[in-house]
């Protein structure tokens, strides 16, 4: 099941990088709850978070990021359909070289669409865009 995990999360971070946001939005259940530093932000529908990674991905061209390279490091046991998986995405330019690196949490369930992500906890990523107004600790993508 691992190199399917490993398969699934490079998809995805394959999809935000070509800009196909609401397809990788579709990859969520919804509410989706997103944690950052102990504070809950919650998306309750699949259109706010693909804009929100709308303006993730133009973050990622200005800052000169072609790939992203996602590496699963752990991964818990399925039980009852619900697993996590520990990633670590590695932002690369055209030469290759690594701009930055964030670790993110998922806690995804089996469904009937396939693999899902219900919750995200950011662990080393602040990511701005993906909140509204830049700050995490004080808004929530709410619609």
């Amino acid at each position: 099941m691992y190199a399917g995990i490993q398969h699934l999360m490079q998809w995805r971070s394959d999809l935000l990088i070509s800009g196909r946001v609401s397809d990788l939005a579709g990859q969520f259940t919804y509410p989706l709850i997103l944690f950052r530093n102990r504070k809950r932000q919650v998306v309750n529908r699949p259109d706010v978070m693909a804009d929100a990674y709308g303006r993730l991905h133009l973050s990622l061209q200005v800052r000169g990021v072609v790939r992203i390279r996602a590496h699963v490091t752990a991964m818990d046991i399925v039980r009852n359909g619900s697993f996590r998986v520990w990633v670590r995405s590695h932002m690369l330019d055209a030469r290759g070289a690594e701009i930055e690196s964030h670790d993110k949490l998922h806690y995804c369930r089996e469904t009937p669409r396939g693999i899902r992500t219900e919750m995200v906890e950011f662990r080393s990523c602040p990511v701005p865009e993906l909140w509204m107004d830049g700050q995490p600790e004080t808004s929530a993508l709410r619609a």
